[in-house]
């Protein structure tokens, strides 16, 4: 069996962050959010209203420890990743995360749940770390790796359901489903 290098993002993939702040945006601000994220959600449109900035702000600064601490790993993810580890393969923890702090709560958070991986880089240009393919929930970095003529897959979530890519992205449900599109596709180790 021929071991990948696999690019696993964090939010969205293993750690479930939407379903606590959407929670918590609807008890402080509840006018603020009208209806479930079912496109891209991006932090740049978020912070052009004073309203849009305010939670932004508790989002990565008052709210930061909770939310990025204690969100729960979607179902089976860290089992998952368990099994890929288990197969063999090389687990490379890819976050672009926004701030130092966030970080660090994101360092504590794969400790508290046990994720097993070989390497962990915070990098905002995933396409620069040396894998065989990228998971993740990103439509944004998901384009930037198919624009170096990368492999790049989707984790399927309701906000990346529409988003049209350069070329063909694979969508998965589960993270083992990874292993069975690189092999479909025929692709190599680096």
């Amino acid at each position: 069996m021929i071991a990948f290098d696999l690019g696993i993002d964090i939010d969205g993939v293993l750690r479930n962050m939407y379903d606590p702040l959407v929670a918590r945006q609807r008890k402080e601000f509840p006018s603020a959010w009208f209806r479930d994220v079912d496109e891209w959600f991006d932090y740049k449109v978020h912070n052009q209203t004073s309203l849009s900035s305010m939670i932004y702000k508790y989002w990565f600064k008052d709210w930061a420890y909770d939310l990025y601490t204690k969100s729960e790993p979607y179902p089976d993810a860290i089992e998952d990743l368990e099994f890929l580890k288990s197969t063999g393969h090389n687990i490379h923890i890819i976050s672009a995360q926004p701030n130092r702090d966030t970080e660090y709560y994101t360092m504590h958070w794969l400790r508290e749940n046990n994720v097993p991986y070989d390497t962990l880089h915070f990098t905002t240009s995933k396409q620069m770390v040396k894998v065989d393919c990228l998971l993740d929930d990103s439509p944004e970095q998901l384009e930037n790796y198919i624009k170096r003529g990368l492999m790049a897959v989707k984790m399927n979530r309701p906000w990346n359901k529409d988003y049209n890519h350069t070329r063909d992205v694979n969508r998965i449900k589960k993270l083992p489903e990874v292993l069975w599109t690189i092999n479909r596709l025929g692709i190599s180790t680096t």
